[in-house]
């Protein structure tokens, strides 16, 4: 290099005044939503247990029955817990609310799409879950058991479709989509997708859930952030927990719970027609999930490299930002909380 050629040396840009202050608005952000979602995770035990002991002086034959079950989790999460919990987090404040302009229409092959890929996750995450829970239980020797599949088994499908279908898809996407996905979207598209999936697989406080929840939390998120509307991931919501928790269920009610009791065994020969009618619809909705589930693979693998995100509309330094999420005290807490109660799902 000739020796009249001065070389300036690299600085890196100034920090600004507007830069401190996003960086510590983000860091509140955070603050309040770890905060909530460990209220979220330890809330609804404590109350339940108070909740337990007036049923057992008020109303003991109620307790172990499906009407208490749901009645306790339709009071103690949806009435209570998830609206005080969206009262921690907040509202987006004025600077926030640039990054929630714009909505966009979702066709509903886009929708077919992302249900598709839902049932991916879905699988693959189940399967991850009850592998892992399979091999603890081995090392435990015990038999793990599944309490949602158990849950859901000794439910009326009316009850499914009011408190799984509709209820639950609804509290939940109010919390995780438009509280904390909201809240996190003005500090970057990637950013706000990945922590709602994550928190939303730990928030369901079981391996057997957290693999496909981690991920179908992402996705809702995904589509919440690309349309900026909660009707399209609650709409989705809705259908995947119809399709997965309602239909099975249905098909399941059809059968004879024993058959070797000699009574169903006469009520399975004298309903021959709808038990054969039940089995052949399960065996074709067996079918079309793993056609879902494979289809959703195939667009998973199409789509993701073409996956783009908006960076973060507010200014934030890149070295900054990880070390904001993890050294945050509501962070650390709720994620402290989640491994507690995560351990101790593998070891009760």
């Amino acid at each position: 290099m000739p020796e009249n050629i001065n070389t300036v040396p690299l600085t890196e840009p100034p920090v600004t005044e507007q830069t401190l202050q996003s960086e510590k608005a983000f860091s509140r952000v955070l603050l309040r939503i770890g905060l909530a979602l460990t209220v979220f995770a330890f809330l609804p035990t404590l109350l339940a247990l108070g909740f337990s002991k007036l049923a057992s002086l008020f109303f003991p034959a109620l307790i172990g029955t499906e009407i208490y079950l749901y009645a306790q989790q339709i009071l103690i999460l949806y009435v209570i817990t998830i609206p005080l919990c969206m009262l921690i987090i907040g509202r987006p404040r004025e600077e926030e609310r640039p990054a929630l302009q714009g909505k966009k229409h979702c066709k509903p092959l886009a929708l077919l799409i992302f249900f598709c890929v839902a049932e991916f996750f879905a699988i693959a995450g189940n399967l991850l879950g009850t592998v892992l829970m399979n091999i603890v239980g081995i090392l435990r020797g015990v038999t793990p058991e599944n309490s949602l599949n158990s849950l859901l088994q000794n439910s009326s499908p009316i009850t499914v479709l009011l408190v799984v279908v509709i209820l639950g898809p609804i509290m939940e996407e109010l919390l995780f989509r438009y509280a904390i996905t909201r809240r996190l979207l003005p500090y970057g598209e990637k950013t706000a997708v990945l922590l709602t999936g994550l928190f939303f697989g730990l928030a369901h406080d079981n391996f057997y859930q957290f693999f496909y929840c981690f991920a179908i939390g992402a996705l809702f998120s995904y589509v919440y952030v690309r349309t900026k509307n909660l009707l399209y991931p609650l709409l989705l919501h809705i259908f995947f927990n119809f399709y997965g928790g309602f239909l099975p269920t249905l098909f399941m009610g059809m059968l004879p719970t024993d058959p070797s009791d000699p009574s169903k065994i006469n009520i399975l020969f004298e309903n021959i027609f709808a038990y054969a009618v039940s089995i052949l619809s399960y065996a074709v909705y067996i079918l079309l999930t793993y056609a879902a589930a494979i289809a959703g693979f195939v667009l998973f693998c199409i789509f993701l490299p073409k996956l783009r995100f908006a960076p973060s509309l507010l200014p934030i330094r890149p070295e900054r930002r990880t070390r904001i999420l993890f050294c945050n005290a509501g962070v650390i807490l709720f994620l402290l909380s989640s491994v507690l109660i995560l351990a101790f799902s593998l070891f009760s």
